[in-house]
């Protein structure tokens, strides 16, 4: 923007309450601030892809673009950040936001638990490195996650297991206890699994108040009671016959403006008119030129 001269520099002469909002790979400021970025770039730089993935294996992404998810949130919370400011004082400010930033933002404890005890990650695949059990089992009929991070949950699910003797073993008595075995842990709570249906295993740990869920995909997530019930995606259809298809619906759930979908995304240059002539005001002779010069 700024080497077309509107950039925020130039625009704030015009109007000093303009506030502008930009993401880039690397943002403005540092010595990367002119490569090219681009999500994977960002889980791999910002640490994210370190800590992901199976002990033995290559560093992962994330299953989706989550850099790219999560730049786009933290841009939309600086600029209600900036609105607000400029509520209170009328003064506009640049907000700039990276797509590395967003994501080294996120990773939780990694940073302190360095800083203060020396711990490097490691990639231990779906589980965590001080709670057990927590991770994903094969049930006899798909995939089943399963997380105890308490000895109250250790022991609801050992009786929901019934597993009572497991509660009080020595090997298993303290979170502590049940990381140092977490292999052992594992087989125990997968052995369990390995007989039931993955709809049974979440019913009885529903029940005993154990967290744990189905793993999803798209056909079946869709379909989830919980995720229909809170609207998360939306029919809508597209014009030029393509047919129906669903959107995601609206986060976060506001009471009193909730909101509503109420269209699909536009089509190219489908708000032209209303832009340039209602707007804009540009008239007819104005806008066939720039049809015929294929700018619109």
């Amino acid at each position: 923007m700024a080497k077309w001269n509107i950039g925020y520099e130039q625009l704030k002469e015009i109007n000093p309450g303009i506030i502008m909002t930009s993401i880039s790979g690397y943002g403005q400021t540092g010595p990367y601030r002119d490569r090219t970025g681009l999500d994977y770039v960002a889980q791999s730089i910002g640490g994210l892809m370190g800590m992901t993935g199976m002990p033995d294996g290559l560093p992962m992404r994330t299953g989706n673009a989550i850099a790219d998810s999560l730049a786009g949130m933290f841009a939309a919370y600086g600029t209600l950040a900036a609105l607000h400011y400029k509520q209170k004082t009328g003064l506009g400010q640049y907000v700039d936001c990276a797509l590395v930033d967003s994501v080294a933002a996120i990773l939780e404890n990694l940073v302190p638990n360095y800083d203060l005890l020396g711990l490097k990650e490691k990639r231990v695949g779906n589980r965590i490195a001080w709670v057990a059990p927590y991770n994903t089992y094969t049930a006899r009929d798909g995939y089943v996650v399963i997380g105890v991070t308490s000895n109250n949950l250790w022991d609801k699910l050992c009786r929901a297991m019934g597993r009572e003797e497991l509660i009080e073993h020595p090997n298993f008595a303290t979170p502590s206890a049940r990381v140092l075995n977490v292999d052992d842990v594992d087989e125990a709570v997968q052995a369990w699994v390995s007989h039931k249906t993955v709809e049974e295993i979440v019913l009885i740990l529903a029940e005993a108040g154990v967290p744990s869920a189905k793993v999803h995909g798209v056909d079946t997530m869709v379909e989830d009671p919980q995720i229909k019930a809170r609207k998360m995606f939306v029919e809508t259809e597209y014009p030029g016959g393509l047919g129906k298809f669903r959107v995601p619906g609206i986060v976060p759930k506001l009471s009193l403006t909730p909101g509503s979908v109420d269209s699909p995304p536009p089509t190219l240059g489908q708000h032209n008119d209303e832009i340039y002539r209602g707007i804009l005001k540009f008239s007819n002779e104005r806008m066939k030129a720039l049809a015929e010069a294929g700018i619109i």
